[in-house]
């Protein structure tokens, strides 16, 4: 099929970069294509951790741009940017840390550039992560002058909230 013809193995589809398995890996020949679009439960994602595929380090991508949406992916907001530096070694990790007070829930990662132009595109393993405070992720916690609060569920239970900036207050369930 043509999905089989453009990525040409099931180990190189998009999906690969975030099945959890550093032995798979996105793979695309066309520059055009170094885009995720990740959709996952309202998160606020403060850290993206990336990881190298298992060769061809000049398909590596030296540059991330986050992006995040809460209206379906009618318009999106910058979440985060920056280089990335050089991977140490194949299947080596970097994390990005980075201020995010907003629980979105599609978030767009793209890799506007790569170490070798026209080489094509690859990665292992995307990790969109939440700030762990005391075990507990920050992005679990309601942070409201009545305490703490899940406008989803109604619950005021510590784990499964969300964390508004100084001064904001939730409203189900996002922050006002």
């Amino acid at each position: 099929d043509d999905e089989q013809l453009f990525y040409g193995t099931f180990h190189w589809q998009p999906e690969r970069a975030v099945d959890n398995n550093i032995n798979t890996k996105y793979y695309t020949p066309v520059s055009l294509s170094n885009v995720l679009t990740i959709i996952t439960l309202p998160r606020v994602i403060t850290q993206l951790a990336l990881t190298s595929a298992n060769d061809a380090p000049y398909r590596d991508p030296t540059s991330f741009n986050l992006t995040g949406s809460n209206d379906g992916g009618v318009s999106f907001h910058e979440v985060a940017r920056g280089d990335i530096p050089h991977f140490a070694s194949r299947m080596a990790k970097q994390i990005f840390n980075f201020s995010n007070y907003i629980p979105y829930s599609i978030y767009k990662l793209a890799f506007p550039t790569v170490r070798t132009s026209g080489s094509g595109f690859q990665i292992a393993e995307v990790e969109l992560l939440t700030q762990k405070i005391n075990n507990q992720e920050e992005s679990d916690c309601i942070d409201c002058p009545s305490g703490r609060w899940n406008s989803v569920t109604g619950s005021d239970e510590l784990a499964d909230c969300l964390v508004c900036p100084p001064g904001k207050y939730v409203h189900a369930p996002d922050c006002y």
